[in-house]
């Protein structure tokens, strides 16, 4: 067992590296935190706070959050763990930085920055490590996991990816060649998932554990056509990953988990600022992976209805950050094509909607350990599922029934 001590003197090590571009001398290091049981699922998360003597004798000090991949060699064995750190060191060192610098190139107004700071990555033998600025120290909060956005979280999350995807598309079209370095780095998590029969099983057990939690609730009908998603999952996939949709470098992992918000009231109704965490599952494919995925996940039973105006609210801001790189939204991709598209490809959220409630509904005190689920033998894909207790399948039911019945009715799957 690793002692605290321990952890701040390897801590200490990277940190030496990742912070040499800051020329400090008599760097310390003190562990002031880790994140709760189920706020991270495949990787450890440390808060740590640094100090250090800069080059004007001054101290210098850093409150960090650490995010580092589990070092459990059976689950390192598993190249689909490794790729999805790979993937977001490299996001982090790489594309959000030349997404950010390009749109101050073209003098864009109103930048997509919605990323917390990062300070840099460190790829070692046994662990890859991403170290970032502690959002908690300057007022971000998470939203609770097991509960629905508000529509004011919705609409702001909305915006932000409509301009991220913005900057996404304008960037494949004024600079190609960057682009297409960018596609042939990231490693494409998707195949492989598509391909693993553990991984289907699981996402298909999901979609079935929601058939029998509503067996008593809904009419065959609705519970036969959504019982028929669990069998089509393989297909969904295939067809993402060949759509010639509207296509973009996707954040990739939309669950609440994934967003950190600042407010300007007490009661938090308010958010002010959202910023995007963990791009692990970033990869080039259809913008509606991102929507759907976040859109299922989040929404509430109120704003499910209400769904096309969300989109609306996503479209406004895409096609405003286009215009201020001087691409025409309404002739690259109008509207209506949009709508299209959501109805076309957003069966991906739903699937992994249903999965994504499915795993938060089980408190944080049975939430899978997924090095040791590994290590007893069980494949990554299939390792994120544990079983339900009574509470579990009641919070369950209550996020996944009103979207069960709102796809149905509107022949999305």
């Amino acid at each position: 067992m690793v002692t605290e001590n321990t952890l701040e003197s390897e801590i200490k090590s990277w940190l030496d590296i990742i912070l040499e571009k800051e020329n400090l001398k008599n760097l310390s290091v003190q562990i002031s935190g880790k994140t709760e049981k189920g706020d991270g699922y495949i990787g450890d998360v440390v808060f740590a706070r640094a100090a250090g003597t800069a080059e004007n004798e001054s101290t210098k000090e850093y409150d960090l959050v650490l995010k580092c991949s589990k070092s459990s060699q059976a689950l390192r064995e598993d190249r689909r763990f490794i790729d999805t750190f790979i993937n977001e060191m490299y996001i982090y060192d790489k594309i959000l930085p030349l997404f950010i610098q390009f749109q101050h190139d073209r003098g864009i107004s109103e930048v997509f920055k919605n990323i917390p700071k990062s300070y840099g990555t460190l790829a070692l033998e046994n662990r890859e490590v991403v170290v970032l600025e502690n959002l908690k120290s300057i007022g971000y909060e998470l939203w609770p996991r097991q509960k629905p956005l508000t529509r004011k979280h919705i609409d702001l999350v909305m915006q932000a990816y409509g301009k991220y995807h913005a900057t996404s598309i304008a960037f494949k079209q004024q600079e190609p060649e960057k682009y297409q370095e960018i596609v042939n780095t990231l490693r494409e998590n998707l195949k492989s998932f598509a391909k693993s029969g553990p991984g289907l099983t699981t996402m298909k057990k999901c979609v079935e554990d929601a058939y029998e939690i509503l067996k008593n609730d809904l009419d065959e009908s609705t519970l036969l056509k959504w019982k028929s998603l669990g069998d089509n999952i393989q297909s969904v996939l295939e067809e993402i990953r060949n759509a010639e949709a509207m296509n973009v470098i996707l954040h990739g992992d939309c669950w609440s988990n994934n967003f950190m918000y600042k407010y300007e009231d007490e009661d938090k109704s308010i958010p002010t600022e959202v910023v995007i965490l963990d791009w692990q599952l970033a990869r080039p494919a259809v913008l509606i992976c991102d929507l759907s995925y976040f859109l299922f996940c989040c929404i509430s039973e109120n704003d499910i209805h209400n769904m096309e105006d969300v989109l609306n609210v996503y479209y406004k801001h895409f096609s405003e950050h286009l215009a201020e790189f001087g691409i025409d939204s309404n002739v690259l991709y109008p509207l209506n094509q949009l709508m299209d598209d959501w109805k076309k490809y957003c069966k991906y959220g739903i699937m992994f909607a249903s999965m994504l409630l499915r795993i938060t509904a089980i408190g944080k005190e049975d939430v899978v350990d997924v090095a040791e689920a590994v290590e007893m033998g069980k494949d990554f894909g299939e390792s994120f599922v544990n079983e339900m207790k009574d509470n579990d399948k009641l919070i369950f039911k209550s996020r996944i029934q009103y979207i069960v019945e709102y796809v149905v009715k509107h022949g999305l799957i």
